[in-house]
């Protein structure tokens, strides 16, 4: 990434039913992949990650003078054969497809994500067969907003119908604040 420096914040291990956020509420025990199309954080879920991981006002107001993002560090556990992550090219995907997303967590917290209304030119990449050793960056946030750079990735578990009855997707995530 050519950043000078990288704070995980965050961690979360998937495995189980990817039908997760139908049952009871705060079920976090077998949270699987999510087969909606989103990015983690929109361009002000970001902002609330630095506030609230910074909580210094002063330093928050510096470290916004320069550019910095999140990057989620993603792997599976075991390769993947159900359930593979796919990435969609950002160049295809216009802010106007981004539909913002609150996420109210048990103490009350607020996040905001994106979900990504479908289009035709969206175009959609996953590895198959991935294998522990096969590591992804996801680009979550980059404040970076010249037209050539890609501020996000959307993302999403697709279902393979060749391997709806394979054993679940196990993977883990680490979500990074970059800074350059």
């Amino acid at each position: 990434t050519g950043a000078s420096r990288v704070f995980a914040f965050d961690h979360r291990v998937r495995r189980g039913p990817s039908d997760w956020h139908e049952i009871p509420v705060y079920n976090v025990r077998h949270r699987g992949p999510l087969h909606r199309a989103h990015v983690d954080q929109s361009y002000a879920g970001a902002e609330m990650v630095l506030r609230k991981k910074v909580p210094d006002a002063d330093q928050v107001g510096g470290l916004m003078q320069r550019r910095w993002g999140i990057v989620n560090i993603w792997r599976p556990i075991k390769p993947v054969h159900k359930d593979p992550l796919a990435l969609c090219d950002a160049r295809t995907v216009s802010d106007v497809d981004l539909v913002p997303g609150s996420i109210i967590l048990q103490s009350g917290q607020r996040r905001e994500s994106w979900t990504v209304k479908p289009k035709p030119e969206h175009r959609w990449y996953f590895k198959y067969q991935q294998q522990p050793d096969e590591v992804v960056l996801i680009k979550c946030f980059d404040s970076d907003n010249s037209p050539e750079m890609a501020r996000r990735a959307p993302h999403c578990a697709v279902e393979d119908p060749d391997a709806k009855e394979g054993e679940w997707r196990e993977s883990v995530e680490v979500r990074c604040l970059v800074f350059w």
